[in-house]
């Protein structure tokens, strides 16, 4: 087999100095660069987990951000309610999102349900966990929960790097694994995949799960890191689709596309949002469309043809 050029030496040191220079950040910078790159490290992990499920299979889900809502309100009652320590609400937050995937999955995925289908009905999740919480006196109703602040900006910091970490490195050995192609085997076409005796369904269950495990954990952490949570701010409709365009502008099944676009995208919404707040939605939307008409296949592939001309 040909050697990866990741593991070249040179990518590799420069991979080990990237990582050094993110973990010693915090210590060199104020409080809203910190934020500012916690934001950026949520979108990545979101964007990444996203991409291992629909950017491999094909599928679209455009209610991502439920095991995002879940993992938070998991954590959230942990931490307030049961007065868990927060690395225990952390672990309780996967493993609710986890399961919630897992349920989700047996029953969209075992059907061969139609992409188009699959992306109505994981949007419509989202809107009915929404919905629960926003009426149910036990999740806090519309007013939600007050957190305590984490203890120091560093926390959720370095839970989140080394979290992005694991889904990009996941997705890199993803890439270059044989349920990899499998994956993709199955998004040029299921009956295909299943005549060449791959078991569809609990591969697509397997990586449903993994997809939204990831997800489950941010969820926790942002909420903590925000000190607050509701309906609205767990299950937000525009946060799912923001995620999809990242992963989708950044390049679906790529590697490192949803870790550029992550980057691109948090920059641009932050300098917009503060200097044009009146404009911010339509130039937002303008240089997206203007993205994605010249690289069709996402920013890791346009990237690509500039280093190579």
């Amino acid at each position: 087999m040909k050697r990866s050029r990741m593991w070249k030496p040179q990518y590799l040191a420069l991979i080990i100095l990237l990582l050094a220079v993110l973990a010693f950040l915090p210590s060199f910078f104020s409080a809203y660069i910190v934020s500012f790159l916690i934001i950026t490290l949520m979108f990545i992990i979101m964007s990444c987990s996203w991409n291992i499920f629909c950017g491999f299979t094909g599928y679209i889900s455009l209610g991502h951000g439920m095991f995002f809502g879940a993992g938070a309100y998991a954590f959230t009652l942990a931490l307030v309610k049961g007065g868990l320590p927060y690395y225990y609400s952390i672990a309780l937050a996967a493993i609710v999102a986890g399961i919630l995937a897992f349920l989700i999955g047996l029953f969209l995925l075992t059907i061969r349900i139609r992409a188009a289908y699959f992306a109505m009905i994981t949007l419509g999740f989202n809107e009915i966990f929404q919905a629960i919480c926003a009426n149910s006196a036990a999740l806090g109703e519309s007013t939600g929960f007050t957190i305590p602040p984490v203890p120091h900006l560093h926390v959720p910091y370095y839970i989140l790097l080394g979290v992005a970490v694991v889904a990009v490195g996941g997705t890199y050995m993803l890439d270059r694994s044989h349920a990899g192609l499998a994956l993709k085997a199955i998004s040029q076409d299921e009956e295909v995949a299943d005549t060449m005796g791959i078991n569809v369904a609990r591969l697509k269950i397997i990586f449903f799960v993994l997809s939204g495990i990831l997800p489950g954990i941010v969820g926790g952490i942002m909420a903590w890191f925000w000190s607050y949570l509701d309906p609205y701010q767990g299950f937000n409709l525009v946060f799912s689709f923001q995620v999809v365009i990242i992963a989708i502008l950044g390049g679906m099944g790529t590697v490192f596309g949803p870790v550029i676009a992550s980057v691109f995208m948090t920059l641009l919404i932050e300098i917009l949002s503060t200097n044009l707040p009146h404009f911010y939605n339509i130039i937002f939307g303008v240089l997206v469309t203007i993205v994605i008409i010249i690289s069709p296949r996402g920013m890791n592939a346009l990237i690509g043809k500039i280093f190579h001309r």
